[in-house]
């Protein structure tokens, strides 16, 4: 028999079905009578098991579609319980979302919108002809409008911080995401997505916590921003005045200021790009200390600008080729730096509080004269430096305590400041306002103000007083005296013995002279000869007159003729104000004074001094005369000659005492 066509072998499930089947035709029926003999058993008829041809190509379609057929039973199955704990994730988490949000949402809605714009502003100082001497601040801040930014700036601002600022509704979904990825890829918090409005919230309500319900609250704060306020610009403008620049600036036009010297309208690409470059790292990309930074970080700045179409590829080019110079900081020099804070405390006490002060944008006018200042502070240092070099001069010199102090730096011990010292006070006659005030050599170093705190004995400069109690009652400047040397009894200074000496460079070559003119005595400031026109003065007449023109005394010395030469202690401004009594025909200011006007953030004058003369006079006009003609006389031809002749007071018709 030939061998038939190769079939395939039909699956075990229908070899199985068909085996059982040949089972059930091959077993016997049961017979109902058991008395038949059994019937005689035959074989049952084999059955031929035919094969059924199934093609190699039909049975593997029939494989795949059964297994196609499971594998997407299989996925619906897996697909629907997926999506069924999806749906179960999605309504826990949104219901926790809620719960977790709403809080937050609730927080955003109790801060104050009205203290938005409550900014902390500088006060300014100016002096007697509108110069800028400094201002009182913690936060050195001048609020402007955004018409008085440069567009380069607000252009430049959008590019590094928010260029979608004008499009969101106070958060960046989009940037949002971005951020949430690139932090994905970096495995650590180091992409941000806030945006200008959500930074004006954090720094308007001191939002600085760093953590997710601090930035959910922002977001919400921002959103709330945005729809209260409205304007896009408004926005815009209270994050310029209040972001921080670094280096003490704060606000687009103390940055513009203080970096550049500019106002902020006139800041160009370059700058701008510095300036908004500047704001997510103030420190570290400032512009002073850190230049490579700043030019770097402006770069990119300018790149973006270009990117977005603000400026062109030929103003990126020059801006990032272009040299950063920033200005020198404006810093109160040691010696102005007394006047400086004279004001401040003059001011606080004023209007009440440094917060106050330093937050209110108050506009305070001196009486100061700028030029005069700086004349005074230079001639007194020179003439202190000049002094130190004398070849008797054996204590600390300021060159040496810098030297030390600069030591001091480097972590050596601190020094105390020896080095000779001086004050000079300049004021009005008539109305007793300063016009130069320096407190001493410098302020870094000792910042006690020697004009005002400061109390020494006046020496001969308190002669003047001696001699105009002896013009009132009689005696005139052609009156004699005795200029002799004078037992030491009669002052009782350093000893109940001796001679009295001649002190001071005002007479270094002294000579006496025997008899000579009240006149004479007072220009050549003559020691034993004035102690006698006080005695013939009597001391209580010189003590009522010093005290009608506003001097005081204080301990037993005013008890002694030593009180003649000044041995009491005054202060250089009581000093000062008295002596006006000689120029003013014998009345004085009732005070001194420093400040001629205060004016709020609004202009409002609040505070103005109302110079007054005494109520009494102190000496009458023609005593006053005599003691005036008598110092004008001291300049020309007495100790203090050299005024005249070499430091240009020739010009001018002066009087003084050395």
């Amino acid at each position: 028999m030939e061998d038939g066509p190769d079939l395939e072998k039909v699956e075990v499930e229908e070899l199985d079905e068909i085996k059982e089947l040949d089972g059930e035709m091959a077993e016997p029926e049961e017979s109902a009578d058991q008395d038949e003999p059994d019937p005689v058993e035959e074989e049952p008829e084999e059955l031929e098991v035919i094969p059924i041809p199934v093609s190699r190509e039909h049975y593997a379609n029939s494989l795949k579609r059964s297994r196609r057929r499971r594998r997407i039973w299989r996925f619906v199955k897996f697909s629907f319980f997926l999506l069924s704990v999806l749906l179960i994730i999605g309504i826990v988490g949104g219901v926790g979302a809620y719960f977790y949000c709403m809080p937050r949402y609730e927080l955003a809605q109790t801060f104050d919108m009205d203290k938005i714009d409550d900014l902390e502003v500088a006060s300014k100082i100016y002096d007697r002809n509108g110069v800028e001497l400094g201002r009182i601040h913690v936060q050195n801040r001048q609020p402007i409008p955004i018409s008085e930014v440069s567009k380069t700036f607000t252009q430049a601002l959008l590019a590094a911080e928010d260029s979608r600022f004008y499009t969101h509704d106070g958060v960046d979904y989009r940037g949002v995401l971005r951020a949430v990825v690139e932090n994905f890829k970096a495995g650590e918090m180091n992409q941000g997505a806030s945006t200008i409005t959500q930074q004006l919230a954090r720094n308007a309500f001191d939002l600085r916590e760093k953590s997710i319900s601090r930035k959910v609250t922002e977001a919400f704060l921002a959103r709330r921003i945005e729809e209260e306020i409205g304007e896009k610009d408004k926005i815009l403008e209270l994050y310029m005045n209040r972001i921080y620049f670094g280096d003490g600036y704060y606000g687009i036009a103390a940055a513009a200021e203080g970096f550049f010297g500019k106002k902020a309208t006139e800041l160009n690409y370059a700058e701008s790009a510095t300036l908004a470059g500047v704001i997510r790292n103030p420190y570290y990309r400032g512009p002073r200390k850190f230049p490579d930074a700043s030019i770097k970080t402006r770069n990119q700045v300018l790149a973006r600008m270009h990117k977005l179409g603000y400026i062109t590829e030929e103003q990126k080019d020059s801006g990032q080729n272009a040299e950063l110079k920033p200005v020198p900081k404006k810093t109160q020099s040691g010696r102005s730096k007394y006047v400086y804070e004279s004001v401040r405390q003059q001011v606080i006490e004023l209007i009440g509080g440094y917060d106050t002060v330093s937050k209110g944008g108050y506009t305070i006018f001196t009486t100061i004269d700028t030029g005069l200042q700086q004349i005074a502070e230079e001639k007194l240092r020179e003439r202190l430096s000049l002094m130190e070099t004398h070849p008797d001069y054996q204590h600390q010199t300021l060159s040496v305590y810098k030297a030390m102090k600069e030591q001091f730096a480097n972590g050596s011990e601190p020094p105390t400041p020896e080095y000779l010292q001086g004050s000079l006070l300049m004021i009005e006659n008539k109305t007793g306002a300063i016009l130069a005030q320096v407190g001493g050599r410098d302020f870094s170093d000792s910042m006690f103000d020697r004009t005002r705190l400061g109390k020494r004995p006046s020496g001969t400069a308190f002669l003047p007083f001696v001699y105009a109690a002896a013009f009132e009652s009689g005696r005139f400047p052609g009156s004699i005296v005795d200029d002799a040397p004078m037992d030491n009894r009669y002052l009782q200074i350093a000893s109940l013995e001796g001679i009295v000496g001649e002190w001071g460079t005002e007479n270094f070559e002294n000579v006496y002279e025997n008899s000579i003119t009240y006149r004479r005595a007072l220009s050549k400031s003559a020691i034993a000869a004035s102690v006698r026109v006080g005695m013939e003065a009597q001391r209580e007449n010189v003590l009522g007159l010093a005290k009608a023109a506003g001097l005081t005394f204080e301990g037993d010395l005013q008890n002694f003729n030593a009180t003649f030469v000044g041995r009491n202690y005054h202060s250089m401004s009581d000093l000062c104000r008295a002596y006006t009594i000689f120029p003013n025909d014998g009345v004085y200011p009732e005070e001194i004074h420093l400040i001629s006007s205060i004016k709020d953030a609004d202009g409002n004058e609040i505070y103005q001094p109302r110079p007054r003369m005494s109520n009494r006079m102190a000496i009458d006009k023609y005593t006053a005369y005599q003691v005036t003609n008598c110092l004008q006389d001291s300049l020309k031809n007495g100790a203090a000659k050299k005024a005249i002749s070499e430091y240009g007071l020739g010009d001018f018709s002066v009087a003084g005492k050395p």
